[in-house]
């Protein structure tokens, strides 16, 4: 079969289906992806397909490859990437404005940055470097970012999972969503090599926004073409593309560059704040972050209470921070982690909407608060359950600190906004 011809047939395919994902799902893919750790299986594309392939290429009027077949393409890229020590992503997402560019820069020694330019204009960025994250925003009501302390241990876990994500959907968790291999093929790549391409037809689940992508979105269901070129060589990943349908016709919706174990640039760890932003620093885990108060290990987490505050009016603010064990593998979701609390007169608490939260699958760090039941109550002392990862709550690995100490009441209310420090540049 012939490039043409296969290219003829994914758009005939394409046109049968019901119109494709708007725009977005790269982003939600490259978000879904980050839950992805190196000791993902090497087969995960082969049966995810196999689950699908029959109905869906049969359906679609295509010649099915057994099992996803070929030479296993999608597999071999999903564990070049884990092996490397540095990517360059650069995705490209046509508007009618113009074009949104999305550049990443990762790296195993401690860096993550993602930047996304409208028009040559920076909109937005995310800079990991060592124990700090920035996240900066431009917008129609202006400019801001915010600086917060990352503990070391969760920034070795981001760089698996935005590794993962450079390649999603095709290494996420499905989340009732699903792969089909369309074909494969191998064509002269102009220079006097031999590149390897594979097409999948994606069909869209749930949770799949993807940040370095462009934040692409696409609804839950839709059908979208994706596009792999590999070098034959290596396994890796070299561009992607994915295509989406409008008016009953494929368009494209992202490409995407790859280069891997490149140098990363000194610039890459900078950040000069644009004149005019609100730049507010949060020091909340900064030192917090060092200290111990009480730690338990199950089989899946390490959890560790880091500090106790109580604030003005007797609300406690419990910091608390989840490391997966790796005894199993999580998945892209990020739930809360739960806390109970009983004093030692007796006082029970109440778990407040979700705090000051970083984090993922496999590392999150939390400031969770509790309101008493009695504000005038003045317990002591206090003993604490601790779900690290309640999705579901059944899962039955709580920890318990008993009769901890409590510290005395701070003259502020909102002990997290109190500490933060704000200027404008």
């Amino acid at each position: 079969m012939t490039c043409d011809d296969l290219d003829r047939q994914m758009e005939e395919a394409l046109k049968a289906t019901r119109p494709a994902p708007p725009a977005g799902w790269q982003a939600r893919a490259v978000e879904a992806l980050r839950a992805t750790t190196p000791r993902r299986t090497l087969h995960f594309g082969r049966y995810a397909a196999v689950a699908v392939a029959c109905a869906t290429v049969a359906w679609l009027g295509l010649a099915r490859l057994p099992e996803l077949k070929a030479s296993g393409l999608l597999d071999l890229a999903l564990l070049a990437a884990q092996q490397a020590k540095t990517v360059h992503v650069t995705a490209v997402v046509p508007q009618a404005a113009g074009e949104s560019v999305t550049e990443s820069w990762l790296s195993r020694e401690g860096l993550l940055r993602t930047e996304q330019r409208e028009g040559g204009n920076l909109r937005e960025l995310r800079l990991c470097d060592d124990t700090r994250l920035i996240w900066y925003g431009a917008g129609e009501k202006g400019a801001a970012a915010r600086e917060d302390y990352m503990p070391s241990q969760y920034v070795g876990v981001l760089f698996s999972m935005d590794l993962g994500n450079a390649l999603a959907p095709l290494g996420a968790p499905l989340h009732n969503g699903s792969l089909a291999l369309l074909g494969e093929r191998e064509e002269p790549d102009g220079q006097g090599e031999t590149v390897r391409i594979a097409e999948v037809q994606w069909t869209v689940g749930e949770h799949a926004y993807n940040s370095l992508l462009g934040g692409l979105r696409y609804p839950p269901g839709e059908k979208v073409l994706l596009r792999l070129w590999t070098d034959p060589k290596k396994g890796r990943a070299i561009r992607m593309e994915q295509y989406r349908q409008e008016g009953g016709e494929p368009h494209l919706a992202c490409r995407v560059q790859f280069e891997w174990d490149v140098q990363v640039p000194a610039a890459a760890r900078q950040f000069e704040v644009p004149p005019g932003t609100e730049y507010v620093r949060d020091p909340w885990w900064e030192s917090r972050g060092r200290q111990t108060l009480a730690e338990a290990k199950t089989r899946d987490w390490v959890v560790t209470l880091h500090a106790l505050d109580v604030d003005r009016t007797g609300h406690l603010l419990v910091s608390v921070s989840r490391l997966e064990t790796r005894a199993t593998t999580t998945t892209n979701s990020a739930p809360p982690i739960w806390v109970e609390a009983t004093g030692d007169d007796g006082t029970t608490y109440r778990q407040l909407p979700l705090g000051p939260y970083v984090g993922g699958p496999g590392a999150a760090y939390s400031v969770v608060s509790l309101e008493p039941e009695s504000p005038d109550r003045t317990p002591h002392r206090v003993t604490l359950v601790i779900d690290p990862y309640a999705r579901p709550r059944s899962r039955g690995e709580t920890v318990t600190f008993r009769d901890l100490p409590l510290p005395a009441r701070q003259d502020a209310v909102d002990l997290v906004v109190t500490g933060r420090e704000t200027t404008r540049h």
